[in-house]
């Protein structure tokens, strides 16, 4: 039975929250620099595993400049993420992070030319509110301290060049081979790292690190696989919604990895995320698109 777009999209986000737990347990120990740049060698390693197994054609040169300057904006994002994970709660940083939505659909309908249906913007405003549910409850009371709002900003980095390598993600990925884009997303931050990770303060992993590194590249590496083909099958502002199941998956990996019991409005806020999801992923006609209304 063939999944549906949002579905694999569900799923993308399940795999990547799971890296979340991993990083903030090792960025206690090692720099946020040579985290990101296993992050992404672990990836490689699957990416071109996955490159001998399918075999794509070689990229033209229109190809190469695109996704590779995609791939330092989500090494950005990626390396913005891990910062914020080492100042804030998982659920906490992941909440920050996922404005990115919103930033998704307004770059969806102005760059893309993608409709806006009453659908979509029903699951935007339940997400948005969970959201603020959620950031209400621990930023702006007792867990706010000068190193928390360092995370935050690192997180509405991540967020802004997240959501933009989604809007050239889909604009590519009718066109390349998924294996492609996975490769140049892995590859070019691996080399853009490899420097600044041996020159500031590198910590040679034991096995067992070593081994979460590996783990951490594996669900990067597959998240974004499963990412790719949503966004490929289905436009960017009915997928972004989606992104918001993050915060849901990121308070419950943070329970059972950190014991980080989520609050009553957590819940709620969580509830709402979740709402918005079964509302778009509803079969049955779409609405009519609120930019075609307001034309008419």
């Amino acid at each position: 039975m063939k999944i549906s777009a949002i579905t694999q999209a569900t799923l993308a986000m399940a795999l990547l929250c799971l890296m979340d737990p991993l990083v903030k347990s090792l960025a206690a120990r090692y720099p946020v620099m040579e985290i990101a740049f296993f992050r992404f060698a672990g990836g490689l390693l699957i990416s071109v595993l996955l490159g001998l197994c399918f075999r794509p054609a070689w990229p033209d040169n229109k190809s190469f400049i695109i996704n590779g300057s995609r791939s330092i904006l989500v090494a950005v994002s990626v390396v913005a993420l891990f910062y914020s994970l080492k100042f804030l709660p998982v659920a906490t940083a992941v909440a920050v992070s996922f404005i990115s939505p919103v930033v998704i659909v307004i770059l969806a309908v102005l760059v893309l030319g993608e409709d806006l249906t009453r659908r979509i913007i029903c699951s935007l405003l339940l997400g948005v509110s969970g959201l603020i549910m959620i950031l209400g409850d621990s930023i702006l009371n007792a867990e706010s301290t000068p190193s928390s709002w360092i995370g935050v900003a690192a997180g509405i980095i991540s967020a802004v060049t997240y959501a933009v390598s989604m809007i050239i993600l889909r604009s590519r990925a009718t066109r390349d081979p998924i294996v492609t884009i996975i490769i140049f997303q892995n590859l070019t931050p691996t080399l853009l790292l490899l420097i600044p990770c041996l020159f500031l303060g590198w910590i040679t992993p034991d096995f067992k690190d070593l081994l979460i590194f590996l783990c951490i590249g594996f669900l990067g590496a597959s998240g974004h696989f499963f990412l790719a083909q949503a966004f490929s099958r289905e436009n960017a502002s009915k997928l972004a919604p989606v992104e918001y199941t993050a915060l849901v998956w990121g308070g419950v990996y943070g329970f059972f990895f950190f014991d980080e019991w989520p609050h009553v409005v957590t819940i709620i806020g969580a509830a709402s995320i979740l709402l918005g999801v079964i509302i778009l992923n509803q079969k049955g006609p779409e609405l009519s698109p609120v930019n075609q209304e307001s034309s008419d």
